[in-house]
């Protein structure tokens, strides 16, 4: 009797801490997704700008 109440408690527990580490998985999951938007605008921004400059100076150069 023990020893299933014993088992019972203890598939209890790692069910509960499987349900925690899946949880917090997906949290995980959710902050490299973000992190990877931030850099794909970080870089998206960097192209802009250095299109921008770039056609900038050949705009400057063209006028003398």
């Amino acid at each position: 009797m023990y020893i299933w109440n014993g088992l019972a408690l203890f598939e209890e527990i790692e069910s509960s801490r499987s349900a925690q580490i899946q949880s917090e998985f997906m949290w995980a999951s959710k902050v490299i997704e973000s992190l990877r938007h931030i850099e794909v605008f970080q870089e998206a921004v960097f192209t802009y700008d250095w299109q921008a400059a770039n056609s900038e100076t050949t705009r400057q150069s063209r006028l003398g």
